[in-house]
């Protein structure tokens, strides 16, 4: 009999197979297989997987969330000065409410099961090397350590990349800079997450690097290049 803890971490791959699915297609600047219509008409359920929660639809709606980014990205910086204002605030409306689905989505993800999937934060901070913050954290299992990192990045790629772009904010700015705090103090949990985790941080860390400030910038890349470095020893 497969043990819970093998079960959650196999979800945990699973979940990240398709977080390198849409960030592939975010560095390519096209739109993610995951988002067209095919794909977006299959109905939470009618695909079963022994893996998946009593709950599937939480996954599968942050899922389309994350998928529809690198289209509406590829949308807003294809515009140009002469482009039709009706169409720019189009993209605007849409990236707004895509952003505020997935703020109601973090609030749903951690709100379940009587508030267990919160992050905690731990003070004192980890026993790591020149770490920078006061506290860190602390996280139920690898999933929701995953996941929930994954949401910061994405949300901030969004601020920054499309929104922004559309219609510069400063709350928006400082929001981003919260979040990018919140990946760098998910490092050390990731870190002791195996490759789910290493992947997490590959992906968000650069991310975050984007708008750190310089104090935490050398720390923030020696730990990126370390979370490279278990990667590429795993693909040996």
């Amino acid at each position: 009999m497969v043990s819970p803890r093998l079960l959650l971490a196999m979800l945990a791959l699973l979940v990240a197979n398709a977080f390198i699915q849409i960030s592939e297609a975010l560095a390519s600047g096209k739109r993610c297989f995951l988002d067209a219509v095919d794909w977006r008409s299959v109905p939470d359920g009618l695909i079963e997987f022994p893996l998946l929660p009593s709950s599937p639809e939480l996954y599968h709606a942050i899922f389309g969330y994350f998928a529809a980014i690198p289209g509406l990205l590829s949308k807003a910086t294809g515009l140009s000065g002469d482009s039709d204002e009706r169409l720019r605030l189009s993209l605007l409306r849409c990236a707004e409410t895509l952003r505020e689905d997935i703020l109601q989505w973090f609030q749903r993800y951690i709100s379940v099961q009587g508030g267990m999937r919160a992050p905690v934060l731990a003070n004192p901070p980890p026993d790591l090397e020149d770490y920078p913050f006061h506290s860190a954290w602390v996280y139920c299992d690898v999933l929701s350590a995953s996941i929930l990192t994954v949401c910061y990045a994405y949300l901030i790629v969004l601020n920054r990349d499309c929104l922004d772009r559309l219609r510069p904010n400063a709350i928006r700015a400082k929001e981003s800079l919260e979040m990018a705090l919140a990946i760098c103090m998910s490092v050390d949990y990731c870190s002791r997450s195996g490759y789910c985790g290493a992947q997490t941080m590959k992906f968000a860390l650069p991310i975050a690097l984007s708008v750190l400030s310089a104090e935490y910038s050398g720390w923030a890349q020696a730990w990126l290049d370390r979370f490279r470095t278990v990667l590429d020893v795993v693909k040996i």
